[in-house]
Protein backbone atom coordinates (compact mmCIF):
# COMPACT_ATOMS: atom_id res chain seq x y z
CA UNK A 1 0.00 0.00 0.00
CA UNK A 2 1.63 3.67 -1.21
CA UNK A 3 0.85 6.39 0.94
CA UNK A 4 1.31 10.11 0.82
CA UNK A 5 1.98 12.31 3.61
CA UNK A 6 0.99 15.45 1.74
CA UNK A 7 -1.73 16.15 -0.70
CA UNK A 8 -3.66 19.23 -1.61
CA UNK A 9 -7.14 19.63 0.49
CA UNK A 10 -8.85 21.09 3.21
CA UNK A 11 -8.83 23.84 5.08
CA UNK A 12 -10.13 24.81 8.35
CA UNK A 13 -10.25 27.43 10.67
CA UNK A 14 -10.91 31.41 10.18
CA UNK A 15 -12.05 34.52 12.11
CA UNK A 16 -11.76 38.21 11.41
CA UNK A 17 -14.00 41.56 11.31
CA UNK A 18 -13.29 43.96 13.73
CA UNK A 19 -15.03 45.75 16.89
CA UNK A 20 -13.60 49.19 16.26
CA UNK A 21 -12.53 50.82 12.87
CA UNK A 22 -8.99 51.50 13.95
CA UNK A 23 -6.26 50.97 11.54
CA UNK A 24 -3.68 49.24 13.61
CA UNK A 25 -6.60 47.08 14.93
CA UNK A 26 -7.45 46.46 12.14
CA UNK A 27 -4.15 44.98 10.69
CA UNK A 28 -3.53 42.95 13.95
CA UNK A 29 -6.94 41.34 13.38
CA UNK A 30 -5.90 40.32 10.08
CA UNK A 31 -2.16 39.47 10.43
CA UNK A 32 -4.10 37.13 13.47
CA UNK A 33 -6.25 35.45 11.05
CA UNK A 34 -4.64 34.84 8.20
CA UNK A 35 -2.26 32.92 10.28
CA UNK A 36 -4.71 31.26 11.67
CA UNK A 37 -6.36 30.14 8.56
CA UNK A 38 -3.17 29.23 6.55
CA UNK A 39 -1.77 27.45 9.57
CA UNK A 40 -4.65 25.17 9.42
CA UNK A 41 -4.60 25.14 5.80
CA UNK A 42 -0.96 23.10 6.03
CA UNK A 43 -2.71 21.08 8.95
CA UNK A 44 -5.87 19.98 7.32
CA UNK A 45 -3.91 17.86 4.16
CA UNK A 46 -5.85 14.21 4.53
CA UNK A 47 -4.61 11.91 2.40
CA UNK A 48 -6.58 11.11 -0.42
CA UNK A 49 -8.64 7.84 -0.61
CA UNK A 50 -7.18 7.78 -4.17
CA UNK A 51 -3.66 7.57 -2.99
CA UNK A 52 -4.48 3.94 -1.03
CA UNK A 53 -4.53 2.43 -4.28
CA UNK A 54 -1.76 -0.24 -4.91
CA UNK A 55 0.08 -0.93 -7.78
CA UNK A 56 0.04 -4.91 -6.65
CA UNK A 57 -2.00 -7.10 -8.72
CA UNK A 58 -4.94 -8.91 -6.55
CA UNK A 59 -4.16 -12.53 -5.06
CA UNK A 60 -5.62 -15.81 -7.19
CA UNK A 61 -4.75 -18.00 -4.21
CA UNK A 62 -3.87 -18.47 -0.75
CA UNK A 63 0.64 -18.51 -0.54
CA UNK A 64 0.61 -17.85 -4.16
CA UNK A 65 3.12 -14.96 -3.30
CA UNK A 66 5.35 -18.19 -1.71
CA UNK A 67 5.05 -19.82 -5.41
CA UNK A 68 5.60 -17.11 -7.82
CA UNK A 69 6.72 -14.31 -4.90
CA UNK A 70 5.08 -10.63 -5.62
CA UNK A 71 3.05 -9.84 -8.96
CA UNK A 72 3.12 -6.16 -10.58
CA UNK A 73 1.37 -4.35 -13.56
CA UNK A 74 3.16 -2.77 -15.91
CA UNK A 75 2.30 0.74 -15.78
CA UNK A 76 2.53 3.48 -18.52
CA UNK A 77 5.26 6.16 -18.45
CA UNK A 78 3.82 9.27 -17.98
CA UNK A 79 4.90 12.77 -19.10
CA UNK A 80 6.46 14.51 -16.09
CA UNK A 81 4.20 17.16 -15.27
CA UNK A 82 5.94 20.26 -13.30
CA UNK A 83 3.18 22.68 -12.63
CA UNK A 84 0.51 22.63 -10.20
CA UNK A 85 -2.16 25.04 -9.85
CA UNK A 86 -4.76 25.21 -6.72
CA UNK A 87 -7.69 27.23 -6.74
CA UNK A 88 -9.91 27.25 -3.24
CA UNK A 89 -12.96 28.94 -1.67
CA UNK A 90 -13.64 28.42 1.42
CA UNK A 91 -17.13 29.89 3.11
CA UNK A 92 -17.73 30.07 7.26
CA UNK A 93 -19.07 31.42 10.05
CA UNK A 94 -17.21 32.95 12.99
CA UNK A 95 -18.88 33.63 16.52
CA UNK A 96 -15.76 36.15 17.61
CA UNK A 97 -14.81 37.56 14.18
CA UNK A 98 -12.81 40.67 16.25
CA UNK A 99 -11.13 37.96 18.14
CA UNK A 100 -11.81 39.90 21.18
CA UNK A 101 -12.27 38.09 25.02
CA UNK A 102 -15.47 39.83 25.45
CA UNK A 103 -18.31 41.24 23.37
CA UNK A 104 -18.44 38.83 20.51
CA UNK A 105 -19.48 39.84 16.88
CA UNK A 106 -20.24 37.43 14.69
CA UNK A 107 -20.15 37.25 10.50
CA UNK A 108 -19.67 35.09 7.54
CA UNK A 109 -16.48 35.01 5.80
CA UNK A 110 -15.22 34.04 2.61
CA UNK A 111 -11.93 33.54 1.40
CA UNK A 112 -10.32 32.51 -2.37
CA UNK A 113 -7.21 30.83 -2.65
CA UNK A 114 -4.84 30.51 -5.73
CA UNK A 115 -1.62 29.14 -5.89
CA UNK A 116 0.79 28.29 -8.56
CA UNK A 117 3.89 26.26 -7.65
CA UNK A 118 7.05 24.42 -9.83
CA UNK A 119 7.63 21.33 -8.28
CA UNK A 120 10.89 18.87 -9.60
CA UNK A 121 9.91 15.66 -10.58
CA UNK A 122 13.30 14.21 -9.85
CA UNK A 123 13.18 13.20 -6.07
CA UNK A 124 16.71 13.29 -5.10
CA UNK A 125 17.77 10.78 -2.32
CA UNK A 126 20.51 11.01 0.55
CA UNK A 127 20.80 7.61 1.83
CA UNK A 128 17.18 6.42 1.99
CA UNK A 129 16.27 10.11 2.40
CA UNK A 130 14.13 11.39 -0.50
CA UNK A 131 13.97 14.99 -0.82
CA UNK A 132 11.84 16.80 -3.37
CA UNK A 133 11.94 20.99 -4.17
CA UNK A 134 9.22 23.29 -5.00
CA UNK A 135 8.48 26.99 -5.60
CA UNK A 136 5.51 29.15 -6.38
CA UNK A 137 3.23 31.94 -6.00
CA UNK A 138 -0.23 32.03 -3.68
CA UNK A 139 -2.65 34.82 -3.63
CA UNK A 140 -5.46 35.47 -0.99
CA UNK A 141 -8.57 37.58 -0.76
CA UNK A 142 -10.50 37.93 2.04
CA UNK A 143 -14.12 39.11 1.79
CA UNK A 144 -16.53 39.84 4.90
CA UNK A 145 -20.23 40.03 4.91
CA UNK A 146 -21.50 38.26 1.82
CA UNK A 147 -24.46 36.17 3.02
CA UNK A 148 -25.39 38.34 6.20
CA UNK A 149 -24.61 41.73 5.09
CA UNK A 150 -21.49 43.96 3.09
CA UNK A 151 -23.02 47.02 5.50
CA UNK A 152 -23.10 44.90 9.08
CA UNK A 153 -21.61 47.44 11.07
CA UNK A 154 -18.41 45.77 13.46
CA UNK A 155 -19.79 47.53 16.42
CA UNK A 156 -22.56 48.21 18.52
CA UNK A 157 -21.33 52.38 19.21
CA UNK A 158 -20.13 53.33 15.77
CA UNK A 159 -21.34 52.48 12.14
CA UNK A 160 -18.11 50.86 10.43
CA UNK A 161 -19.52 48.88 7.55
CA UNK A 162 -17.45 44.89 7.57
CA UNK A 163 -16.30 45.68 3.47
CA UNK A 164 -13.99 48.11 4.96
CA UNK A 165 -12.32 45.27 6.20
CA UNK A 166 -11.75 43.30 3.30
CA UNK A 167 -7.84 42.68 2.63
CA UNK A 168 -5.43 40.33 0.38
CA UNK A 169 -2.51 38.38 0.79
CA UNK A 170 0.36 38.00 -1.91
CA UNK A 171 2.88 35.66 -0.98
CA UNK A 172 5.50 33.83 -3.18
CA UNK A 173 7.82 30.55 -1.09
CA UNK A 174 10.39 27.91 -1.78
CA UNK A 175 10.18 24.57 0.19
CA UNK A 176 12.11 21.48 0.04
CA UNK A 177 10.34 18.10 1.57
CA UNK A 178 12.12 15.20 2.64
CA UNK A 179 10.36 11.60 3.51
CA UNK A 180 12.25 8.11 5.14
CA UNK A 181 9.83 5.48 6.09
CA UNK A 182 6.99 7.09 8.14
CA UNK A 183 8.90 9.89 8.77
CA UNK A 184 8.46 13.39 6.69
CA UNK A 185 9.33 17.09 6.99
CA UNK A 186 10.35 19.82 5.35
CA UNK A 187 12.32 23.44 4.99
CA UNK A 188 10.40 26.66 3.61
CA UNK A 189 10.94 30.11 3.39
CA UNK A 190 7.80 32.56 2.54
CA UNK A 191 7.49 36.36 2.06
CA UNK A 192 4.05 37.50 2.78
CA UNK A 193 2.56 41.33 1.60
CA UNK A 194 -1.02 42.32 3.49
CA UNK A 195 -2.97 45.09 1.57
CA UNK A 196 -6.20 46.38 1.76
CA UNK A 197 -6.86 46.93 -2.19
CA UNK A 198 -5.86 45.41 -5.54
CA UNK A 199 -2.84 47.99 -5.53
CA UNK A 200 -0.04 45.50 -4.60
CA UNK A 201 2.92 48.88 -3.61
CA UNK A 202 0.45 51.66 -2.19
CA UNK A 203 -1.95 49.92 -0.28
CA UNK A 204 0.51 47.44 1.77
CA UNK A 205 0.34 47.69 5.47
CA UNK A 206 2.11 44.27 6.55
CA UNK A 207 4.95 42.19 5.85
CA UNK A 208 6.69 39.48 6.97
CA UNK A 209 9.28 37.31 6.07
CA UNK A 210 9.16 33.79 7.72
CA UNK A 211 11.55 30.48 7.65
CA UNK A 212 9.92 27.39 8.81
CA UNK A 213 10.42 23.76 8.88
CA UNK A 214 8.41 21.33 9.93
CA UNK A 215 8.41 17.21 10.94
CA UNK A 216 6.34 14.48 11.51
CA UNK A 217 5.66 10.91 11.57
CA UNK A 218 2.56 8.48 10.76
CA UNK A 219 0.98 5.27 11.95
CA UNK A 220 -0.72 3.19 9.41
CA UNK A 221 -3.23 1.59 11.77
CA UNK A 222 -5.18 -0.17 9.56
CA UNK A 223 -5.78 0.12 5.62
CA UNK A 224 -8.87 2.75 6.86
CA UNK A 225 -6.94 4.59 9.42
CA UNK A 226 -3.67 6.77 9.97
CA UNK A 227 -2.39 8.75 12.85
CA UNK A 228 0.17 11.77 12.53
CA UNK A 229 2.31 13.71 15.48
CA UNK A 230 3.60 16.65 13.67
CA UNK A 231 5.82 19.85 14.99
CA UNK A 232 5.78 23.00 13.23
CA UNK A 233 8.14 25.65 14.28
CA UNK A 234 8.72 29.13 12.71
CA UNK A 235 10.26 32.67 13.12
CA UNK A 236 8.47 35.77 11.29
CA UNK A 237 9.91 39.29 10.76
CA UNK A 238 7.54 41.81 9.92
CA UNK A 239 7.66 45.39 9.08
CA UNK A 240 4.12 47.55 9.29
CA UNK A 241 2.80 50.23 7.75
CA UNK A 242 4.47 53.67 8.54
CA UNK A 243 0.71 54.72 8.62
CA UNK A 244 -0.06 52.62 11.93
CA UNK A 245 1.73 53.16 15.89
CA UNK A 246 3.64 50.02 15.99
CA UNK A 247 7.35 50.28 14.54
CA UNK A 248 8.88 47.80 12.64
CA UNK A 249 9.30 44.54 13.99
CA UNK A 250 7.02 45.05 16.80
CA UNK A 251 5.59 41.84 15.62
CA UNK A 252 8.56 39.35 15.61
CA UNK A 253 7.82 36.26 16.96
CA UNK A 254 8.72 32.60 17.02
CA UNK A 255 6.02 30.00 17.04
CA UNK A 256 6.18 26.67 17.68
CA UNK A 257 3.03 24.08 17.44
CA UNK A 258 2.51 20.69 18.05
CA UNK A 259 -0.63 18.31 16.16
CA UNK A 260 -2.20 15.50 16.69
CA UNK A 261 -4.05 14.34 13.29
CA UNK A 262 -6.35 11.46 12.57
CA UNK A 263 -7.75 10.30 9.70
CA UNK A 264 -9.89 7.82 8.61
CA UNK A 265 -10.30 6.51 4.73
CA UNK A 266 -14.30 5.62 3.94
CA UNK A 267 -13.72 4.05 0.46
CA UNK A 268 -12.35 5.91 -2.53
CA UNK A 269 -14.08 9.42 -1.71
CA UNK A 270 -14.74 10.25 1.82
CA UNK A 271 -12.07 11.34 4.56
CA UNK A 272 -13.01 12.14 8.28
CA UNK A 273 -10.31 13.91 10.11
CA UNK A 274 -10.50 15.13 13.75
CA UNK A 275 -7.29 16.92 14.84
CA UNK A 276 -5.83 18.71 18.08
CA UNK A 277 -2.95 21.39 18.00
CA UNK A 278 -1.19 22.93 20.57
CA UNK A 279 0.69 26.19 19.65
CA UNK A 280 3.24 28.74 21.08
CA UNK A 281 3.95 32.30 20.49
CA UNK A 282 6.79 34.41 21.70
CA UNK A 283 7.13 37.82 20.81
CA UNK A 284 10.71 38.56 20.31
CA UNK A 285 11.08 42.27 20.30
CA UNK A 286 12.93 43.89 23.05
CA UNK A 287 10.39 46.02 24.12
CA UNK A 288 7.54 43.86 24.36
CA UNK A 289 6.82 41.09 26.85
CA UNK A 290 4.03 39.32 25.81
CA UNK A 291 3.78 35.37 24.82
CA UNK A 292 0.34 33.58 23.72
CA UNK A 293 -0.56 29.52 24.07
CA UNK A 294 -3.06 28.76 21.44
CA UNK A 295 -5.21 25.17 21.66
CA UNK A 296 -7.55 23.90 18.56
CA UNK A 297 -9.87 21.65 18.59
CA UNK A 298 -10.96 21.08 14.84
CA UNK A 299 -13.31 18.33 13.09
CA UNK A 300 -13.58 18.21 9.09
CA UNK A 301 -15.03 15.97 6.59
CA UNK A 302 -13.91 15.81 2.85
CA UNK A 303 -15.24 14.43 -0.07
CA UNK A 304 -12.84 13.37 -3.31
CA UNK A 305 -15.25 13.74 -6.48
CA UNK A 306 -12.19 12.98 -8.41
CA UNK A 307 -8.26 13.50 -8.26
CA UNK A 308 -8.76 16.74 -9.35
CA UNK A 309 -12.15 18.28 -7.14
CA UNK A 310 -13.03 18.17 -3.53
CA UNK A 311 -15.75 19.32 -1.21
CA UNK A 312 -15.22 19.61 2.62
CA UNK A 313 -17.38 20.84 6.00
CA UNK A 314 -15.41 21.94 9.12
CA UNK A 315 -16.01 23.35 12.41
CA UNK A 316 -13.28 24.09 14.80
CA UNK A 317 -12.85 26.11 17.83
CA UNK A 318 -10.05 27.92 19.22
CA UNK A 319 -8.78 29.27 22.37
CA UNK A 320 -5.62 31.57 22.96
CA UNK A 321 -4.60 32.63 26.76
CA UNK A 322 -1.85 35.74 26.44
CA UNK A 323 0.13 37.63 28.61
CA UNK A 324 -1.61 40.90 29.73
CA UNK A 325 0.11 44.06 27.21
CA UNK A 326 0.29 47.53 28.26
CA UNK A 327 -3.30 46.89 29.97
CA UNK A 328 -5.23 44.75 27.06
CA UNK A 329 -6.20 41.44 27.49
CA UNK A 330 -5.83 39.55 23.97
CA UNK A 331 -6.72 36.21 25.40
CA UNK A 332 -9.78 35.15 23.08
CA UNK A 333 -12.27 32.30 22.42
CA UNK A 334 -13.26 31.56 18.61
CA UNK A 335 -15.71 29.07 16.87
CA UNK A 336 -16.03 28.74 13.29
CA UNK A 337 -18.16 26.22 10.95
CA UNK A 338 -18.08 26.32 7.24
CA UNK A 339 -17.58 24.50 4.19
CA UNK A 340 -15.22 24.60 1.46
CA UNK A 341 -14.34 23.38 -2.86
CA UNK A 342 -10.34 22.79 -3.74
CA UNK A 343 -9.81 22.46 -7.58
CA UNK A 344 -6.15 20.97 -8.52
CA UNK A 345 -4.31 20.29 -11.30
CA UNK A 346 -1.13 19.35 -12.74
CA UNK A 347 0.66 19.74 -15.68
Amino acid sequence: MHLKTVSPCAALLAGLVLASASPVAAQQTAVDTAQSVNTNQQLQKPLKPSDQKGQDVPLLYEGELEDLGPQYVLQPHERPKYLQVMGDLQVYHTDNAALVPANKIGTDVSVFTVEAAYQSQAKVMFGDVQTQFRAGFRFQSYWYGIISGRDKSTSASTYNPVNLLDFQIYSPFVEVSFKKNNWYGGLALRYAAYTNSNQFSDETFYQEWVPSGSFGYQWVLDQHRIVQVQYDGDFRSTNTDEKGTHPTGWEDRADNSISLIHSYILGEHWIFQPSYRLMWSKYTNPERYRSDIYNTLSFMVAYYFNENLSARAFTSIEWRNSSMEGGVDNSYQNWNIGVGVSLTGSF
